[in-house]
């Protein structure tokens, strides 16, 4: 199970299938992809507003952390029975 997960992990993105059906990010652009997804999916889902989490939005904006050192593969949904023989 484990084994399986820090392949995925250990692979080069740029390598994998995956490649060929989405841009694999710089190591410099990761942060900003997820804190505009977030951002967005925070937007979207919000029943009332959420201005602490706007603002620490705005905050990463302006103070971004170091960029990723490397990109790498996740699956986003690993679990026992999520999976092909």
């Amino acid at each position: 199970f484990f084994t399986i997960l820090g392949s995925i992990a250990a692979a080069d993105p740029a390598g994998l299938p995956l490649a060929a059906a989405t841009e694999v990010p710089k190591p410099q652009d990761c942060w900003k992809l997820a804190l505009d997804h977030w951002e967005a999916v925070i937007r979207e889902d919000a029943l009332t507003p959420q201005p602490i989490v706007l603002a620490m939005i705005r905050r990463l904006r302006r103070n971004p952390p170091p960029p990723s050192v490397r990109v790498s593969a996740v699956h986003g949904d690993y679990r026992t029975g999520n999976f092909l023989h």
